[in-house]
């Protein structure tokens, strides 16, 4: 705590310059769109035209990403949309960004109740899907729209199986035309329910909550001018959307999500579908906590009752005197079992409001009722239909970075995370090109570029690991066979650490991501058995290979600053395997530092989505209950709050026992001499300060009335105990 000190959070950051080569002219590197990782040097457009010359063309466009079948088929719908309208708009180009399985594990709270039951399975699996719309716009691209989803296919157990859910989706509003904005935005959701539905899916989920002020969902800093739209305006947004699709028959129909649960019959939790990052796991697990607590608070009771009952037995057993024998103790030992089967049906009566599940699910049915307009349910195939689809097959493969980097987009956090800190805007149309350019260059890289291990031949297109690099052209790589049989006019150099002898991969395919993948597994089955072989004579030729290549690791002083290009491919190997290695202790260099770093980004990203979550549970908690929290918290508690009261007030041993004692029937055995005269005294008191009381008011004459007879009696017995 020392080295923190107090600042004030008013800090301005001037835009950086860029300066001409030519001419030394300074201007903004955001408003002339100049990536130093694209083009190295900046020659302002002035001296091009001087010169008769162009920029280099940029690589790195939306229209060069990876494409997918998912991608495609929207791609082309929302651009039919645009020429059938004949809207003056630039090229658009929807690229899924990130594809890869996932598993969502079930919490505690439902863990405890119901996983260990045998109700419900500890996680279902899905595929996490990230896609992005760009639209040309004066030649540069535009990101204009993204969007998160999870799909839990056929193979996924119940109550996921078959369901899409529509994790998160934001925008940013420089689309042109701008009028067919709405349009375009409701083209690609249409486009993406109907791709899903032709695979196979059968429900389809949506949370229409818009953000709390100040957050972003997916795109950083957001226009000033464009606003938040209300949860109603959303929710019409949504059923307009939902309407267009029940016409072009791609939606069967769509409920909330309270008529969904009365119509599926939903008898538990347990039968709810459960997704990564929604509502209801949450509000599922601080239900669980509240009847947790609830229960807590009647065991308490209990126990402080017992207790009472306990001390007024002791003290009413020396209040006893011992002389007294035959009918009198007779009536004593009568009192004392009545006593114990008193205490026995107070345990009996306790244990009886704990219905467990079914409490559950009424408050879990309660909070749907207060928030169904918030949760669409879409339903895509008919229940006969869907009992005689076949088994989901995703034709698109898995799009996940498997090197040193962080994937950009598994997930909103790690994109959301670099933007801030590179201060990568989305606030107006300039900063909007010109982060996009950076996603761009990001998304490309990290899926072809800088930190990949196999690399592949321009000429023959073979997946390498051992390739003559140029040192002149810009990403250009031969193998071995094409650079002796063709060579190349600038100067090459080798590098890769020769296990595949340059030959490429030993048995081709006709897929390349089968042989990159091949390639990556032949190499790490090389690094993992040279790490743990001792044998000074193996046989293996590659392990010779791999163990000179990890000593050079272990003496290079350029691997720190990225110089060393064997330095750089065996860390980018190191980062496959430690990705998937289970060993505690691995002996694979660097691999336990990886697996340390993996493991604080994944827990940087939780609390990051906890704390958002949290923060959209409250919002939507504020706006059901616009007069505060507090209603709806004592609302929501039931047997436990309203018996409390009751129970305040008596908390004293001797006042429990004798309020307990005057209403049995055994309490009316007559008690010696001493005590009725102490009766007969205090009963006299009390008559004469009655009056008084009640000429001070109607409220207090109330009040005297109302609760005489209880006070009486407290004040009676307190008395006879004092005597």
């Amino acid at each position: 705590k020392d080295q923190f000190k107090t600042t004030k959070n008013d800090v301005l950051e001037l835009e950086p310059f860029v300066e001409c080569t030519d001419c030394g002219r300074k201007v903004h590197q955001v408003c002339v769109l100049h990536f130093e990782a694209i083009w190295r040097e900046f020659k302002c457009e002035g001296c091009h035209k001087a010169g008769g010359t162009n920029r280099k063309e940029n690589r790195f466009t939306a229209k060069r990403l990876q494409t997918t079948r998912l991608g495609s088929y929207i791609e082309t719908r929302v651009n039919n949309f645009l020429r059938k309208k004949e809207a003056d708009a630039g090229d658009v180009h929807i690229r899924v960004v990130f594809s890869g399985d996932k598993q969502v594990e079930v919490k505690p709270g439902m863990k405890h109740r119901y996983v260990d039951t045998g109700e419900m399975l500890n996680d279902f699996p899905y595929r996490a899907r990230a896609m992005f719309a760009f639209e040309e716009q004066d030649g540069v691209d535009v990101c204009f729209f993204g969007m998160h989803v999870q799909e839990y296919g056929s193979e996924c157990a119940q109550p996921n199986t078959r369901r899409v859910y529509v994790a998160y989706l934001d925008s940013v509003h420089f689309f042109k035309p701008r009028h067919f904005r709405t349009a375009v935005y409701h083209e690609i959701l249409l486009g993406y329910l109907d791709y899903m539905k032709k695979l196979g899916y059968t429900m389809a989920h949506i949370w229409a909550c818009p953000p709390s002020e100040g957050d972003d969902y997916i795109f950083h800093c957001h226009p000033q001018e464009q606003k938040i739209p209300k949860p109603k305006r959303l929710q019409e947004w949504y059923k307009k959307m939902l309407d267009k699709g029940i016409i072009e028959r791609i939606v069967l129909d769509y409920k909330d999500i309270y008529k969904q649960a009365l119509e599926d019959n939903i008898q538990s939790p347990a039968e709810l579908p459960y997704f990564e990052g929604d509502f209801w796991p949450n509000v599922m697990e601080e239900n669980i906590r509240e009847l947790e607590q609830e229960e807590e608070a009647r065991k308490r009771e209990l126990q402080e009752a017992e207790e009472a009952e306990r001390l007024a037995a002791a003290a009413e057993a020396e209040d006893e005197e011992p002389g007294e024998v035959g009918a009198d103790s007779k009536k004593i030992n009568k009192k004392n079992q009545k006593k114990k089967k008193s205490i026995a049906q107070r345990k009996a009566n306790q244990k009886k409001p704990q219905a467990g599940s079914s409490d559950l699910t009424s408050k879990v049915f309660a909070t749907m009722e207060k928030h169904k307009e918030v949760f669409f349910t879409i339903r895509l195939h008919s229940a006969q239909s869907a009992a005689s689809l076949s088994p989901i097959q995703d034709p698109d493969p898995l799009m996940q970075v498997q090197g040193e980097k962080v994937d950009l987009m598994d997930g909103r956090d790690a994109f959301l995370t670099m933007a801030r800190d590179r201060h990568y805007e989305f606030s107006s149309l300039r900063r909007c090109k010109y982060s996009t350019l950076a996603l761009l260059y990001e998304l490309h890289t990290q899926a072809m570029g800088q930190d990949k291990f196999v690399y592949n031949c321009n000429t023959c297109s073979k997946s390498v690991e051992t390739r003559y690099h140029c040192t002149v052209c810009d990403d250009f790589d031969l193998c071995v066979a094409c650079y002796q049989k063709d060579g190349h006019p600038h100067k090459m150099e080798k590098l890769g650490f020769d296990l595949d002898g340059g030959g490429g991969e030993v048995a081709p395919t006709s897929n390349p991501q089968e042989a990159r993948k091949l390639s990556i597994q032949r190499c790490i089955q090389s690094l993992v058995h040279a790490c743990q072989c001792r044998d000074a004579n193996c046989r293996l030729p590659s392990c010779h290979k791999m163990k000179r290549v990890v000593s050079h690791t272990k003496q290079c002083k350029r691997k720190t600053n990225g110089g060393c290009p064997i330095c750089k491919q065996l860390i980018a190997l190191c980062c496959y395997h430690a990705k998937l290695c289970q060993e505690a202790k691995c002996p694979v260099p660097f691999c336990l530092n990886i697996k340390q770093k993996l493991r604080q980004q994944q827990l940087q990203q939780r609390l990051q989505e906890a704390a958002m979550m949290r923060r959209r549970m409250a919002q939507m908690n504020a706006r059901m209950n616009p007069g505060g929290m507090a209603t709806s918290s004592s609302q929501g508690k039931g047997g436990p709050v309203s018996t409390a009261p009751t129970h305040t007030p008596m908390s004293s041993a001797t006042t429990m026992n004798h309020m307990n004692s005057s209403g049995k029937p055994g309490g009316s055995a007559q008690p010696n001499q001493n005590v009725l005269e102490a009766v007969k005294k205090v009963q006299e008191e009390a008559k004469l300060q009655s009056q008084p009381m009640d000429q001070r008011g109607p409220v207090g004459g109330v009040v005297g009335r109302v609760q005489s007879q209880p006070n009486m009696g407290i004040i009676n017995q307190q008395t006879m105990g004092q005597q």
